[in-house]
């Protein structure tokens, strides 16, 4: 959390970034809290839109079905319109 020598922070958590000095003056709870708040992993979820169900997305996931590759075509076209 104090982002110097071999473990730097990278942009996204720069905002949890301590000093030191701030660190050690920190109490065990502003500590935790601080830890806390760095770790935290953020939830995302998807609401139906009568909003009858809410469930949590899945980072990575797709919807194809289990063990389904693309052909080299559409692999190739999914490449030419990402770039």
């Amino acid at each position: 959390m104090c982002g110097v020598g071999d473990f730097v922070l990278c942009g996204a958590f720069v905002k949890h970034r301590r000093t030191m000095d701030a660190w050690r003056v920190m109490s065990a709870k502003q500590r935790s809290k601080a830890v806390t708040a760095c770790f935290k992993l953020s939830q995302a979820s998807v609401t139906a839109s009568d909003g009858g169900i809410t469930v949590p997305t899945t980072p990575g996931a797709d919807s194809g079905r289990l063990g389904q590759t693309l052909s080299s075509l559409a692999t190739r076209a999914i490449q030419y319109l990402v770039c």
